[in-house]
């Protein structure tokens, strides 16, 4: 299966906002191919630059300010696979 598909996944440490390790793990996707060539082309629709974003929850959490560094954070949710691709990607 793995030589047949132009994506990789694997699942690595999750960490909070001071960087220690979560009990839980976020998977990560790698692509190659025809995927790269598609996620490249079709699938970017933009691109932004969150440099300052990620400059001022760093500067919040020096400061102390952890409460308004998390309001910062993205609100993250589950993403609802179809059942036959979650059977795949949770036998990793």
């Amino acid at each position: 299966m793995l030589k047949n598909s132009p994506v990789r996944i694997q699942w690595d440490p999750e960490k909070n906002i001071f960087l220690e390790p979560l009990n839980y793990r976020s998977i990560q996707i790698g692509l190659s191919n025809i995927a790269v060539e598609n996620y490249t082309k079709d699938w970017i629709i933009s691109i932004d630059n969150i440099t300052e974003y990620c400059k001022e929850i760093h500067q919040l959490i020096k400061r102390n300010k952890i409460n308004q560094a998390k309001d910062l954070l993205p609100h993250e949710q589950s993403y609802p696979l179809p059942e036959d691709i979650a059977l795949i990607v949770n036998s990793y």
